[in-house]
């Protein structure tokens, strides 16, 4: 009889450990899945984008590309963007302004056809920041450069270019 009451005692007191471990590690995950909802980002997908001259960031104001006014303490700025490039062309073309801007927080890819395209391509382009965007599986260039000045690029993934 004693050794069935010692046997019940045991089962009794590894169940309640369980249960009881069990609800904290549960509480926890909760915890942990609320805080990584509250910091999710939400990003749009977009078409290319194209912006030539400082009277092309009006008309991509416009249009809902970006926001800002294009001067060094309100830059204009495109972010949380998806931007697939459909294998020809670049992602993002910008030339021939000194405007301020900044790019931030985009997933570039699938651009090509030209050696100067990628996911981010500037042509004679000053006052640039270009930060914390991504491009991947672009043809050749992840972000491009030519005849530019003043440009900070920082903070950014770019990874498998073929």
């Amino acid at each position: 009889m004693k050794s069935n009451e010692k046997r019940k005692l045991i089962i009794v007191l590894t169940l309640l450990f369980v249960f009881t471990f069990s609800a904290i590690s549960i509480g926890n995950l909760n915890f942990t899945a609320g805080f990584m909802r509250k910091n999710l980002k939400l990003s749009a997908v977009s078409d290319k984008i194209y912006i030539s001259g400082d009277s092309g960031w009006s008309n991509a104001k416009d249009t809902g590309i970006c926001t800002g006014e294009g001067t060094s303490s309100i830059p204009y700025v495109i972010e949380d963007l998806v931007i697939d490039g459909n294998g020809l062309g670049s992602c993002i073309w910008i030339e021939n302004t000194d405007v301020y801007f900044k790019i931030e927080n985009c997933t570039l890819y699938n651009s090509g056809g030209n050696w100067i395209d990628g996911g981010i391509s500037l042509v004679n382009v000053d006052n640039g920041q270009i930060t914390n965007n991504t491009a991947r599986n672009n043809w050749r260039n992840g972000i491009s450069l030519r005849y530019c000045e003043n440009n900070n690029i920082s903070g950014n993934i770019v990874s498998i270019h073929t």
